[in-house]
């Protein structure tokens, strides 16, 4: 998980994490949460069934997205990107 070592690079720690997941109804959920700038960056990754639901929100607003897979590393990258836990990248 490349994206959540550059998310921990640059923001830290989180505050919470339940990298394992953990049991929600009939969603096995796994999360983390920071807090920079006095604001609430997290991401949650949601299995129900055939189904991936990712959650994340930051100082750039909310994404909810659904996938019929496990999301790979540029997803999860370009959607940390897109909510503020990561900085964008400059494009030549």
């Amino acid at each position: 998980m490349n994206w959540l070592k550059e998310v921990i690079a640059h923001l830290g720690e989180p505050r919470f994490a339940y990298p394992d997941g953990v049991r929600l109804g009939d969603r096995h959920r796994r999360c983390w949460v920071w807090f920079a700038d006095e604001v609430n960056h997290n991401v949650a990754i949601d299995r129900s069934g055939r189904w991936t639901e990712v959650h994340a929100g930051g100082k750039g607003g909310h994404v909810r997205l659904t996938l019929a897979n496990e999301p790979n590393d540029a997803q999860m990258h370009a959607v940390c990107t897109l909510v503020g836990l990561l900085p964008e990248v400059p494009r030549g």
